[in-house]
């Protein structure tokens, strides 16, 4: 099973890996060979590291698919703007919490299309226009995914916002906090044994 298959570059000289979209791992393959252990012989590391950079889409996604209902509800940008942010920032706070297949294969792998995400604004676009708003009224949705998705100036600020509590939260940044949970829903389906923090020691007993 090699969906979500992602190649892996180790930094010369560091102990991270990278993948080709850009996303840094902060632990060296020999790293993560220990700590998954067998669980690697039936779920490739390559699959697992693509699953994490699936699963750390889940926050934009919220942003982008929640901005053009809101506004068409409230007829408040501002309101809008501050309640997609606020969806956006505590799903951040919890996707290292859990982690589940199914809800990223089958719903947030094709939320992430650019097809979905145009969709929705230009149905919305057409409703908030025969509302009588005006051409940047109907705009703000599309500049809210382009701010979010394209080029993520949102997504980044409110990821600096969030650094502190994160900290606080977790002991690992987003990439390795969310890969870690990938791992243990994996050895968990496989019936292998695991520690509080994740590491595979073999098959239960």
């Amino acid at each position: 099973m090699n969906d979500f298959w992602e190649e892996l570059n180790e930094a010369a000289g560091e102990d991270t890996l990278i993948t080709k979209g850009g996303l840094t791992i902060n632990f060296s393959r020999k790293e993560l060979k220990e700590h998954f252990g067998i669980l690697l012989d039936k779920r490739p590391l390559e699959c697992m590291i693509g699953e994490t950079a699936q699963w750390l889409l889940i926050p934009s996604l919220f942003a982008i698919y929640s901005f053009p209902v809101i506004l068409f509800i409230s007829n408040n940008l501002f309101y809008t703007i501050m309640a997609s942010l606020g969806l956006m920032m505590s799903t951040s706070l919890f996707n290292q919490s859990s982690y589940n297949y199914a809800i990223n294969k089958y719903l947030i792998k094709p939320a992430v299309s650019p097809i979905p995400k145009a969709l929705i604004n230009l149905v919305f676009a057409i409703l908030l226009y025969r509302d009588g708003h005006n051409v940047w009224f109907l705009m703000s949705p599309f500049l809210w995914w382009i701010l979010n998705d394209r080029i993520p100036l949102i997504y980044l600020l409110s990821e600096l916002i969030l650094l502190k509590a994160k900290g606080w939260m977790y002991n690992l940044a987003d990439p390795d906090g969310v890969l870690r949970q990938v791992g243990i829903y994996w050895a968990k389906k496989y019936e292998l044994d695991i520690t509080k923090s994740g590491k595979v020691q073999g098959i239960k007993k």
